[in-house]
């Protein structure tokens, strides 16, 4: 049971929940009091509704349910523009709990990048992000968490940061140069061999004017591996 942020779900669909990765097919919709005359075939953004799948399937509570051709981003790293109400000022190494629709999270502040100017909306250069100001925060989850960017749908890009039990800040997800971490959780091929060349490695040596090698970089998403590998290769 729940709720349909956006879009629209007929039965007959595949569902795919995140970040479980887990897929059913829509048994049926079901509706309340339950008659066969009243069967419901599809439904839309805006309604709390009940629906039964074609297989069992065990789901964590805030798993987020997706149509698999239209499914959400998986990551444990992103960028939030943040409201903040906190009494203590929010700064790297911090952690805090998250609410992104019915799940809850721990999360912890990697990097304040900068704080937005709310009177002309110009950055300020800053490390932590004071009360009532508005600062862009790079946040890291300990797994992956399913979100996506506010501009692509508003209901799945906004958090509430949660400190003991207190609110004190909210936010705007932007995913801005983090890649979807989703295919990193499917099955790599087996059947794969090492074949022999007919061409010698001395001979392509030659051929290039240099020997071979290859350079592997290493890091969290987000350390700057790509704009490194970008730079050596110009």
């Amino acid at each position: 049971a729940g709720r349909i942020e956006s879009g629209h779900l007929r039965t007959g669909d595949v569902l795919m929940f995140s970040p479980s990765n887990k897929r059913a097919r829509v048994a049926t919709i079901e509706s309340w009091p339950a008659r066969d005359e009243d069967r419901v075939m599809a439904c839309r953004a805006g309604e709390s509704v009940g629906i039964t799948l074609d297989e069992p399937l065990f789901i964590e509570r805030g798993e987020m349910a997706s149509l698999e051709t239209n499914a959400p981003m998986l990551t444990n790293v992103f960028r939030g523009r943040v409201f903040w109400l906190g009494r203590n000022p929010l700064f790297a190494g911090r952690r805090y709990r998250m609410k992104l629709c019915n799940a809850t999270f721990a999360v912890e502040v990697e990097k304040v990048e900068k704080v937005i100017d709310v009177n002309d909306l110009g950055a300020v250069g800053s490390e932590q992000v004071e009360r009532n100001a508005v600062g862009e925060v790079i946040f890291r989850t300990r797994g992956q968490i399913a979100l996506d960017p506010f501009d692509h749908n508003m209901h799945t890009g906004r958090f509430v940061l949660i400190e003991e039990y207190d609110i004190v800040g909210g936010g705007l997800i932007n995913m801005d140069g983090y890649a979807d971490q989703r295919a990193s959780q499917r099955i790599k091929s087996t059947n794969i061999f090492l074949v022999e060349h007919r061409v010698p490695v001395e001979e392509r040596w030659l051929a290039n004017g240099h020997r071979g090698g290859v350079l592997w970089m290493t890091g969290l998403s987000g350390a700057g591996k790509s704009t490194l590998a970008f730079s050596l290769e110009q």
